[in-house]
């Protein structure tokens, strides 16, 4: 049971985001089907995947510099039109979110107004139970956690890396979306 984030094993295919996420079973949890959200969190040096494309051959020795950063192939504020990404729920609702981590570097989600139990993680099986509201993600980890929309509001869910909050270097953007619930 859990969420699983199969890639690419050629490193060019890996460096352009060739991976996709899997979700076996759902947890014993009383959560309605259209209480599933999916998050899939990239990093992307468009200065490399431009050279990959040109037919040069990725450096696995280089130094890493991303410049996009995206919760399903979106940035901030289009992140908040994705139904996959904007967490939407009812006063006292709980939902499920599977993130997979495809990027090349580690992300720390930081959930506004609630804590989130991890209910199942590849790369961190002892911090399943754990209840945070902050929450890294490793690279090429996949994870699921529960939501329980205690309060009415809107809050923020966003990369605690201040670069991973930007496009391109330009603020707001990036890893970044909302959980809203209406009461």
């Amino acid at each position: 049971m859990g969420s699983y984030r199969p890639r690419l094993s050629d490193l060019s295919g890996y460096r352009l985001g060739g991976s996709s996420m899997l979700q076996v079973e759902l947890p014993d949890i009383s959560v309605d089907s259209t209480a599933l959200y999916h998050w899939n969190l990239s990093d992307w040096s468009t200065a490399e995947m431009l050279s990959i494309a040109a037919g040069e051959n990725p450096d696995p020795e280089a130094p890493y510099v991303p410049d996009q950063f995206t919760i399903n192939e979106r940035t901030y504020p289009a992140t908040i039109e994705d139904p996959n990404a904007l967490v939407q729920l009812g006063l006292g609702d709980t939902c499920l979110i599977a993130i997979a981590n495809h990027g090349l570097m580690d992300h720390v989600l930081h959930f506004h107004g609630f804590h989130v139990q991890i209910v199942s993680s590849t790369h961190q099986p002892e911090r399943v139970g754990w209840s945070k509201d902050t929450v890294p993600v490793l690279k090429g980890e996949a994870m699921t956690v529960q939501l329980v929309a205690n309060q009415s509001g809107t809050y923020p869910v966003h990369d605690h890396n201040l670069i991973a909050v930007t496009n391109a270097g330009f603020y707001p953007g990036g890893m970044l979306t909302q959980i809203i619930v209406s009461p």
